[in-house]
């Protein structure tokens, strides 16, 4: 039932379990509604924000690391640049199925063969349905020029404690064109933003198996409470739980 927004570091791909709940969120500028009969795709660089949900729902997400996708998608032929999904949403029960079956593989972390091989068949197929060859990076496809800049700032200074001064004058706007438009853009302003991109850091850290004191000074937050108070608000756990319970890898 949360409202859950993040931004990601990683490929995002999402399934949800069961039939019923669905949920509307923000990604790329619109609004979407996440339903039980497709997969979901998120980039790496991009934030989604769920804003209302019609009941409780179970979502399956494994996150994975760009370099991976794009190793495994070379064999596709595909471009050697960032791979960009047409659509945070893919409809198809055969994809459906091919991630659940990936997901239940590595939710009981099944052997490292049956989860590759299960990434590769869901990638290529997912890749066939909807990929798009796009040179360079790219990211919220129509977003303005003075916003791209805004973001890059953050994201790449992610630890750095940038004033409203800072961004602004970056962005070339004036102080509420740029909380407005920001907003507007990504559904939450600046520091909000900000916030987002250094959990997903930090998160990031602890998952490589950093202790969480120095995950939060790498990442721009106080200290270690810091970094606890607002990772456990928006996860439900605490860095220290998270870090134990990041499964093996891929």
């Amino acid at each position: 039932m949360r409202l859950w927004r993040e931004y990601h570091v990683s490929y995002a791909f999402c399934t949800q379990a069961g039939n019923s709940a669905a949920a509307d969120y923000r990604y790329r500028g619109k609004s979407r509604v996440a339903c039980p009969e497709e997969v979901m795709t998120l980039e790496p660089g991009e934030l989604h924000a769920v804003h209302r949900v019609y009941g409780l729902g179970h979502f399956d997400v494994v996150f994975i690391d760009p370099s991976l996708v794009k190793q495994l998608l070379g064999e596709l032929k595909l471009p050697n640049a960032a791979l960009h999904w047409r659509s945070s949403q893919t409809v198809g029960l055969d994809l459906l199925a091919v991630f659940r079956r990936f997901h239940a593989s590595v939710a009981v972390t099944a052997s490292a063969l049956e989860r590759q091989s299960r990434l590769v068949v869901a990638l290529r197929l997912l890749a066939e349905r909807n990929a798009e060859r796009v040179p360079g990076r790219v990211i919220g496809g129509t977003e303005s020029a003075a916003l791209t800049r805004a973001r890059d700032l953050i994201v790449d200074g992610f630890a750095e404690n940038f004033t409203l001064d800072d961004i602004a004058a970056c962005a070339g706007l004036r102080y509420f064109d740029l909380i407005r438009k920001f907003r507007e853009r990504f559904g939450m302003p600046p520091h909000a933003f900000q916030l987002q991109v250094r959990l997903a850091r930090a998160r990031s850290l602890l998952a490589q198996g950093i202790p969480p004191v120095h995950a939060a000074a790498h990442t721009g937050f106080a200290d270690q409470s810091h970094l606890n108070r607002h990772f456990r608000r928006t996860f439900s756990v605490t860095p220290a739980q998270y870090a134990r319970g990041v499964p093996a890898t891929l």
